[in-house]
């Protein structure tokens, strides 16, 4: 690899939050790509970096939330990709080129979009199943294969009173490329990193 080509390249550490089990089979087997139409970030894998938190707080925080457990559990990963393979939704000019194509692509899957559920309910989660509809195609079209985003996530507190809010509290990457991570490994909360959590999150 050329010096022009490693100043092309950034480099993230990122924290997945899950199950100490799913940790121990993704050790064992590999990343997988799970896809979920509540992908607000199109289909691929989820890793809290840094940003407007701390990134493996978030991930303790969101591995308790959705696996019910006390204690959280992430795993830390080291990905490389090319600069020019990653959205960063961050930046003012990438939001405009997303909303941009968001229109081209409405406009050109208006009947999809018409019939894809009954309009006259509104759930909340319409947010995160059209984010995906859309995100995928954009992601698609212009050719990234990583997007990174500030986004709200619940925290448990949150959770509990059905909080919702369009102020970010996290800032996410999902890539769809699983050879960009480089390597990974298991870290657990500490008592020290929960406190300081509870305190961050009351």
């Amino acid at each position: 690899m050329n010096c022009i080509e490693l100043k092309q390249l950034v480099e993230f550490k990122g924290y997945h939050g899950t199950s100490i089990q799913n940790a121990k089979s993704i050790l064992e087997n590999g990343f997988k790509i799970m896809s979920s139409p509540e992908d607000w970030l199109g289909h691929g894998l989820y890793f809290f970096i840094d940003g407007i938190s701390e990134p493996d707080n978030s991930a303790f925080q969101w591995s308790k939330n959705t696996f019910d457990i006390n204690h959280g559990v992430a795993l830390e990963a080291n990905i490389l990709m090319k600069q020019s393979d990653i959205l960063d939704l961050r930046v003012t000019n990438n939001l405009k080129k997303y909303n941009c194509i968001r229109e081209k692509v409405i406009n050109s899957n208006l009947e999809t979009l018409s019939k894809r559920r009954d309009l006259k309910l509104k759930k909340r989660k319409d947010i995160r199943l059209d984010d995906c509809i859309i995100t995928n195609q954009i992601c698609k079209v212009l050719g990234y294969k990583a997007l990174i985003h500030n986004v709200y996530i619940k925290t448990k507190i949150q959770r509990e009173l059905i909080l919702e809010s369009s102020y970010p509290n996290a800032t996410v990457l999902c890539i769809n490329d699983i050879e960009s991570v480089t390597s990974f490994k298991i870290v657990e909360e500490s008592p020290f990193l929960e406190q300081l959590s509870d305190s961050c999150f009351t």
